[in-house]
């Protein structure tokens, strides 16, 4: 599962991020949609940084429009995905070709009342891939 997962995250290459929301009544959940079809929904905590400086974390201002998660991750739209790793225990990171980076960090567990820490839905392959509080990849359909 874990193959196919990678197969359609590395589908995202060269992908433009056409919205990115976060803040006010979502809190630090990230809503992401890459070429205005594939979406990416981020519970977990998550970092923005370019270079060596961090940009916003999960744990940042969630003021609605003017606070730094909601003004920092709207940033990310008209960035184009560069590359994307994700490690065993379902990290991901996502470079962008100017430099700047997100990191997801899957930090609900077993014992969380969350059960996702990140989502990833294809429409056009009627495909989601959830990663779950038990480390897991939950492949469903779109519709």
């Amino acid at each position: 599962m874990k193959k196919k997962l990678s197969k359609y995250l590395n589908s995202l290459l060269q992908s433009k991020v056409t919205y990115s929301r976060a803040g006010g009544g979502a809190g630090s959940i990230i809503s992401m949609e890459l070429n205005n079809t594939n979406a990416l929904w981020i519970e977990c905590t998550w970092r923005i940084e370019t270079k060596n400086k961090v940009v916003v974390t999960s744990a940042d201002d969630i003021e609605p429009v003017t606070g730094l998660i909601a003004k920092s991750v709207k940033m990310l739209e008209g960035k184009i995905v560069d590359s994307i790793e994700i490690n065993p225990f379902y990290d991901l990171c996502i470079h962008f070709t100017d430099g700047f980076c997100l990191r997801i960090f899957c930090i609900f567990s077993y014992s969380c009342e969350s059960e996702t820490n990140w989502y990833l839905a294809i429409p056009e392959q009627n495909l989601t891939y959830e990663i779950t509080n038990h480390f897991e990849i939950k492949e469903g359909t779109y519709s």
